[in-house]
């Protein structure tokens, strides 16, 4: 789908009557954008969609097209799951709860914006709200002790010398292994289709 590309009139030339005024230079460039609402407009949008999907961040071969994007590189028929279930709900837990203490302030800014009429005028960090990166939950993976140990634990598994990586008991330990073994078992399957 192109993305839309329309020239719209400065708003200070927009009046609710008409000009009558025939030496108006805004009355003879309504054709000069209409022309390129319908001409120019659609092709140019559809080069920058061209452009995006050609260029698309992940995919690797310039000039193809991105078709579809997996949570894989390789389209496995069943993923193991990103993360444990217990961290999963942690994850989304802590972000619920920092998103709940973020929206009475944010309506609260917008709130005064709307009553001020002039929108937002000082900048959102002035106006005393914690940081949004906390409601995120893409944004919060880093300040979890799980997936940081287990961020170290697969590092120090697939260092890449003859070192033998050090065993680690515990339940992140044996998710990695789960998860490793799916995704082993999972390549196997894959590779006669390879072939």
């Amino acid at each position: 789908m192109p993305i839309p590309v329309l020239l719209n009139r400065p708003r200070s030339q927009v009046q609710l009557v008409p000009s009558v005024d025939l030496t108006s230079i805004p009355r003879y460039l309504g054709p000069v954008y209409w022309a390129f609402n319908r001409w120019a407009g659609p092709r140019i949008g559809t080069t920058i969609s061209r452009l995006l999907l050609r260029t698309a961040q992940g995919n690797d071969l310039p000039g193809a097209v991105l078709v579809y994007a997996t949570p894989a590189p390789l389209p496995l028929p069943e993923l193991a799951p990103a993360l444990p279930e217990m961290i999963v709900e942690r994850l989304e837990r802590r972000a619920q709860t920092h998103a709940g203490e973020i929206i009475p302030g944010a309506r609260r800014v917008l709130a005064q914006a709307a009553l001020n009429g002039g929108g937002l005028t000082r900048p959102v960090a002035d106006a005393g709200l914690p940081p949004a990166a906390g409601a995120l939950l893409h944004t919060s993976y880093f300040d979890d002790p799980d997936v940081l140990e287990l961020i170290r634990l697969h590092i120090t598994r697939h260092q890449g010398d003859d070192r033998e990586a050090p065993s680690a008991d515990g339940p992140l330990a044996d998710w990695l292994d789960t998860s490793a073994a799916a995704v082993r078992d999972g390549l196997k399957a894959l590779a006669p289709a390879l072939e």
